[in-house]
């Protein structure tokens, strides 16, 4: 897109993982906005180490340059529309 674009990040470290992040960056990589998505990392597992599930995020972008995130977690699939 013309005016900037969309950027997913994900952080894939089990055991301190980070949300899912959605960035639109203008053709400077300036950030224009940001967003957390905070429930895109699972409730703890407890074993001996304390391990996390995280998502992979899929991004599109919509006809009305919307963005839509896609993530499957612990058989769910999360969409968020930004």
């Amino acid at each position: 897109m013309a005016d900037g674009a969309y950027v997913a990040s994900s952080w894939s470290d089990m055991f301190h993982p980070q949300a899912v992040e959605i960035a639109r960056v203008d053709p400077d990589n300036g950030i224009l906005w940001r967003h957390s998505l905070p429930d895109t990392v699972g409730d703890p597992k407890q074993n001996k180490v304390t391990t996390y599930d995280t998502c992979t995020p899929v991004l599109v972008t919509l006809a009305d340059w919307d963005a839509l995130v896609a993530c499957a977690l612990h058989d769910q699939l999360q969409l968020y529309c930004l």
